[in-house]
């Protein structure tokens, strides 16, 4: 096992080398994520209901090379989940926007975009890191303003504003289609696994975000099933290949959104079932 490190002022960690192996425990098995290539693959999909604001994005990451978010350093670019029209997206590591959350209103050219409030964060090649992102009306790490703060591994590791003109809004998920693995314009694509990403329109507490990346309380690591969470209820959740025996090309939606009688699956483009898992 290796663990990673999250220069922040702070002694976070907890990142896992990649594993073959699937996990079975307390009625939750892992076998497969998703493997991009960087080039030209990714999963799309589209909401069926109506734009759906987005107030949080999970999801456990596993580059193929390492992503360092240091501040005004360009670096290597992923994106993790591309919605609404270009520029919206969770995207890790862009060199040309130096944020993990970047929101444009649709149909403008002005883009908030949203990082740690400090030092650097990184993401380490080959080991399995989880991320989440979720809009607070009053962050408290940014001075009480409204925005996307952001957790890694479980932690909390601050909100700051690297580009916000006007008043802060939230992403949404529209209608005319989103990506996993690149943005929706095609750029920013992803290399390596993702797995266990749910889509959230409602608060999550940091206590159920940390259940999210340790499985429970007492855990070390390893993705907690999203059922044991109700009534957490996340809007999407793509298991990434574990409802579909890794096989196929769809990617069924596991969500409340499914439920609801109004799911949005998706469907794979290039991108491969992989049996490297979070473990």
């Amino acid at each position: 096992m290796t663990h990673s490190v999250i220069s922040l002022g702070l002694g976070l960690g907890g990142g896992k080398a990649g594993t073959s192996s699937g996990r079975t425990g307390g009625g939750f098995a892992n076998d497969y994520s998703v493997s991009f290539d960087q080039s030209d693959d990714y999963a799309t999909g589209s909401e069926d209901s109506a734009d759906v604001e987005v107030y949080g994005i999970s999801a456990w990451v596993r580059p193929d090379a390492e992503i360092t978010q240091t501040y005004g350093v360009a670096d290597d670019v992923n994106c993790v989940l591309g919605w609404g029209d270009s520029r919206w997206g969770l995207i890790l590591g862009p060199a040309s926007q130096t944020s993990i959350v970047s929101c444009r209103i649709n149909g403008t050219n002005t883009t908030y975009q949203y990082k740690p409030a400090s030092g650097t964060v990184t993401f380490p090649a080959n080991t399995w890191m989880h991320i989440m992102t979720q809009w607070v009306d009053s962050s408290q790490t940014d001075s009480g303003n409204a925005g996307y703060d952001i957790w890694v591994n479980g932690l909390r590791v601050g909100n700051a504003v690297q580009s916000a003109p006007g008043t802060p809004v939230r992403g949404q998920l529209k209608t005319t289609g989103f990506k996993i693995g690149s943005r929706a314009n095609d750029s920013y694509w992803f290399g390596g696994e993702i797995d266990e990403i749910s889509v959230f329109k409602d608060v999550v507490s940091d206590a159920n975000i940390a259940t999210i990346y340790n499985a429970q309380p007492d855990g070390t690591g390893v993705p907690g099933d999203l059922a044991d969470l109700l009534p957490l209820k996340p809007w999407h959740w793509w298991r990434m290949g574990d409802s579909d025996g890794g096989t196929g090309g769809t990617i069924t939606d596991l969500g409340e959104a499914a439920t609801s009688g109004v799911p949005s699956d998706l469907t794979l483009a290039n991108a491969t079932f992989s049996s490297e898992v979070p473990s």
